[in-house]
């Protein structure tokens, strides 16, 4: 079986969860016999597909070239350039399943070979106010899924969200959950953390990662966090990525009196994983996430999580994180009192943590990946 994966996903950004997803799942897809899987990626700019062993097993291979340094505005450019060399390319190597890498208007699978797509979340179909700008996204999104012979999503929540906007077949659509990269070697002491990061920290901190804005519910954590005077007294707040502050998060910083307390750091995965094994706990208070990865990524480092109840994130935590309905400020309050006063909850945290984690792994879904590509190749033989 010969199984292709396109350029889209790495066309984007220099880095991307979409991204990290897709060279996971191709590094870890245990090939036997005669498969060989190939990712066609003949321009891109994607600094995780850079950075892929070279020294693949002779069943697996890569066409691409990294275009390290360019203008934001080339990369429409780039990605046109990319998909007419890639659509070319996967036509000649005449692949039996095509695993599209992101939403486009145009197959890049040769007529009659199957198409597998993953759908990461709904999130732009359940709250469009928040995305006036992402029309143009949906048309392509819309385009993709109907041609999908099979999709995968990535949770119970997304694949239920995913047959309310786009009834099909059930059977056509599969969840395999993501895995969670190895734990990196022990962290290192807090007083031999980076200076950058010890001239900022100064006390125990609770550690938001990533975007911030709308769903993702910044504003409601800090409202919770600015109701507490123990909390403002004993702690502070780390958010890791996400960009600077905006002028509305300035501003609310200031008007809640908490702005000396919380501080932003942007930086790679060497960095996120010292502030993971150092935070108090991770908080996650968003409306709607397709999966939380974050929440795993936490754990794995042996910190406790608080998070919201909704959407994916109770599927993705089981019972190892503390869970609390995302518009409840009191509630919040309390959860973030009792796990910074109390070392009994944060090693009760940690312990379910590190139990949950065990229970996802790259190696599995990409095994359960590539049961789904044999049973569509099966499929397709015998009609």
């Amino acid at each position: 079986m010969r199984i292709a994966y396109d350029h889209q996903a790495f066309c984007r950004r220099p880095y991307t969860g979409i991204s990290r997803y897709y060279t996971r799942l191709f590094a870890q897809l245990p090939l036997t016999g005669d498969d060989h899987a190939q990712l066609f990626a003949p321009l891109h700019v994607n600094a995780l597909l850079a950075a892929m062993d070279d020294d693949l097993p002779v069943n697996k291979s890569i066409t691409a070239h990294w275009y390290r340094r360019h203008p934001r505005l080339m990369r429409p450019f780039i990605r046109h350039i990319s998909g007419q060399l890639a659509r070319r390319a996967i036509a000649q190597w005449r692949p039996d399943v095509v695993h599209e890498t992101y939403y486009s208007h145009q197959s890049s699978a040769p007529p009659g070979v199957p198409i597998v797509l993953t759908v990461f979340d709904l999130i732009h179909e359940r709250y469009p106010h928040l995305f006036p700008w992402y029309d143009r996204v949906l048309i392509a999104k819309r385009h993709a899924i109907a041609r999908a012979t099979h999709i995968i999503c990535i949770s119970d929540v997304t694949r239920r969200d995913l047959l309310t906007y786009y009834p099909r077949n059930p059977d056509d659509v599969t969840v395999i959950h993501l895995g969670v990269d190895p734990a990196p070697p022990r962290s290192i002491p807090f007083s031999q953390l980076p200076p950058q990061l010890l001239k900022h920290i100064s006390r125990p901190f609770f550690l938001f990662v990533g975007e911030r804005g709308g769903y993702k519910n910044f504003a409601e954590f800090i409202r919770a966090f600015a109701a507490s005077h123990p909390l403002k007294h004993d702690l502070q707040i780390i958010c890791g990525g996400g960009g600077a502050f905006s002028p509305d998060e300035q501003r609310q910083l200031q008007q809640l009196g908490v702005a000396k307390f919380v501080k932003q750091f942007n930086g790679d995965d060497a960095l996120l994983h010292m502030l993971y094994a150092h935070a108090t706990a991770l908080i996650y208070p968003s409306w709607y996430e397709g999966f939380g990865l974050p929440l795993l990524e936490a754990m794995q480092h042996g910190c406790p999580v608080i998070a919201s109840n909704a959407a994916a994130l109770p599927e993705v935590a089981g019972a190892a994180a503390w869970l609390i309905s995302p518009h409840d400020t009191e509630a919040w309050t309390a959860a973030l009192e009792t796990v910074a006063q109390s070392e009994a909850v944060r090693t009760q945290l940690r312990t379910a943590g590190f139990a949950r984690v065990a229970e996802f792994s790259w190696d599995c879904c990409a095994a359960a990946t590539l049961k789904q590509y044999r049973q569509l190749h099966r499929h397709c033989i015998n009609q």
